[in-house]
């Protein structure tokens, strides 16, 4: 989970600033053309890494949930992943069709990985072992676990592009349209809620379909008419109809304070011995959400650490955003709700101001939410660095040694050549150290020099 999350929060980082507005054909790069190759390699690489997230889902699920976890069941989810897109690719020229006419593609986003990477690990564990005799004996074990999941995989994506048009039906055609007609302040409450949500599954393709570009309408500069918050914003013209940034605003008490605040706070109730170690991990993550406004890792993060946490952040976003359209603020972003288009396209009007004002509110909530988790629930954090039954995060602790006894035969008495003995004598409760002392040594000088520490003694800590 950690090395993944903090992949796709560099990858987001990456792709914010190699935006148009930034270092872009509109930004940096309008006046510095030879920074635009730079601009388009750090977007080619961050928006390829997010859109084959769903790929490496697969091959995190199946390794995870397999019974004899290696490398030919990670080689079985690539294959099967493989066989569902090439069936789901085939069947969206029988599916959805744009208003252009064009095929729109069968995208289920990181939901798809979790079930293709579900099954193949299901079909792994129950086949892997099978045994075939006769000419059909090199299909045994490996050979037979991949044929069927990767068949299987297959067989999904043709059920998956058949309903798919459903899918889209429920999502855009109607939760989408019945969440527009809504009053504004209705609308933002719903739609804050179900965000994150519709995030965490992969969704928001088709969930920010109506919101973003079929709600409301705005005039261009050149004089033709643009539908959509989100294009009306990005083109620079106040809607014509319906409320200004309407499903943008609430964003940045939502991802630029509260999500960063919880990230931070996370990281904050590890114990001090292990803050170091995992304040890599944290900072990536929390720089994704407060620069970029990606919220997608921290997301991730909480379903899979604290899912009653990641719950209470959907209800205040719902809140965030139903105060943020009842001031009608307009504030809005390009690439997400994060400082870099807060300093860029923020408009600084009073409206705009007690939006800021209650992002700060909704981060000290936040802080005041997950001690009270700390102090009275801490099992139900599972975060990297924390144990499970504990807060705070397992350290390695060696147990404690108790000082061998010495016998009285063990006693050198004048005279007498020392008794062989597995080790040095312990004295004063002292952990036994140093190589080991022979009948054939007894005679020999003790090296002289500090002696070696016990063998396989660390200070790193264990991960949580």
């Amino acid at each position: 989970m950690v090395a993944p999350l903090m992949l796709l929060a560099v990858a987001q980082i990456l792709a914010r600033f190699g935006y148009f507005d930034l270092l872009g054909d509109r930004g940096v790069g309008q006046t510095v053309p030879a920074i635009l190759p730079l601009a388009d390699i750090l977007s080619d690489i961050g928006t390829a890494f997010e859109g084959q997230f769903p790929l490496l889902t697969t091959v995190l699920v199946s390794l995870a949930l397999a019974r004899k976890p290696r490398g030919h069941i990670a080689w079985a989810s690539l294959a099967s992943w493989v066989c569902y897109w090439g069936a789901t690719q085939a069947m969206a020229r029988y599916g959805v069709k744009t208003e252009a006419g064009a095929v729109e593609a069968v995208d289920y986003g990181i939901l798809a990985g979790v079930i293709v990477g579900l099954i193949t690990a299901i079909l792994w564990n129950s086949f892997e072992d099978i045994k075939f005799s006769g000419r059909l004996e090199i299909f045994s074990g490996i050979p037979a676990a991949t044929f069927i999941a990767t068949f299987s995989a297959s067989v999904l994506g043709l059920v998956m592009g058949a309903i798919f048009p459903v899918f889209h039906w429920l999502i855009v055609g109607l939760l989408g349209a019945a969440l527009v007609s809504l009053p504004p302040l209705l609308a933002a409450f719903f739609y804050g809620l179900l965000d994150p949500v519709m995030t965490a599954l992969g969704l928001t393709g088709l969930w920010q379909r109506v919101p973003m570009f079929g709600y409301g309408e705005c005039q261009s500069p050149a004089g033709g008419t643009i539908h959509g918050s989100y294009s009306c914003f990005i083109s620079g013209g106040a809607q014509t109809t319906g409320q200004d940034a309407l499903f943008l605003s609430g964003g940045f008490p939502t991802v630029f304070f509260g999500l960063t605040t919880l990230i931070v706070a996370a990281w904050f109730f590890l114990k001090k011995a292990d803050r170091a170690y995992w304040s890599i991990f944290y900072l990536i993550i929390a720089l994704a959400s407060f620069l970029a406004g990606a919220d997608e890792p921290g997301l991730y993060l909480l379903i899979l650490a604290a899912f009653p946490v990641f719950l209470i952040h959907s209800i205040l976003s719902a809140c965030a955003f139903a105060v943020s359209a009842l001031l009608d603020s307009g504030l809005g972003y390009v690439g997400g709700p994060g400082l870099i288009d807060l300093l860029m396209h923020g408009t600084w009007g009073l409206a705009s101001l007690v939006v800021l004002g209650i992002g700060v509110a909704l981060a000290a909530g936040y802080c005041g939410i997950f001690y009270s988790f700390v102090r009275n629930k801490p099992g139900w954090l599972h975060f990297p660095g924390y144990s499970v039954t504990d807060s705070a995060p397992a350290t390695h602790t060696p147990p404690p040694v108790a000082p061998r006894q010495v016998l009285d035969s063990q006693v050198k008495q004048p005279g007498e050549l020392p008794a062989p003995t597995r080790g040095r004598l312990v004295q004063d409760g002292q952990v036994p150290r140093g190589r080991r002392i022979l009948r054939s040594e007894t005679s020999r000088p003790r090296p002289q020099g500090p002696t070696p520490g016990p063998r396989g003694a660390t200070d790193t800590p264990e991960l949580g």
